[in-house]
């Protein structure tokens, strides 16, 4: 779903019903004098960021392991399996 953008005035006068929209997966971009200061999200969005750095960790760690280094070409596989892994979560979480 696209983000929806909303004056914080509106915002504030209508949370209720924007609380609702949100927990059936619409997410929001507060505005004050047209300017971005809130975005508003379900909390299962929160899952990939969480999952990144989790396997942000796990790569850290990888790469330490025995003091080994590791190439540049290994490391970028290494991030664009973690990129995949994330896209397939988020994915999951907006269908």
């Amino acid at each position: 779903m696209r983000t929806i953008e909303i004056g914080a005035f509106e915002a504030k006068t209508k949370f209720a019903e924007l609380l609702e929209k949100v927990a059936r997966g619409h997410e929001f971009l507060i505005t004050k004098r047209g300017r971005p200061v809130a975005r508003l999200v379900g909390q299962d969005c929160r899952v990939p960021v969480e999952n990144g750095r989790q396997r942000a960790w796990h790569l850290y760690l990888k790469i330490q392991k025995g003091g080994r280094k590791i190439g540049a070409r290994e490391l970028d596989d290494l991030v664009r399996e973690s990129r995949r892994e994330l896209d397939k979560s988020a994915r999951k979480l907006s269908e």
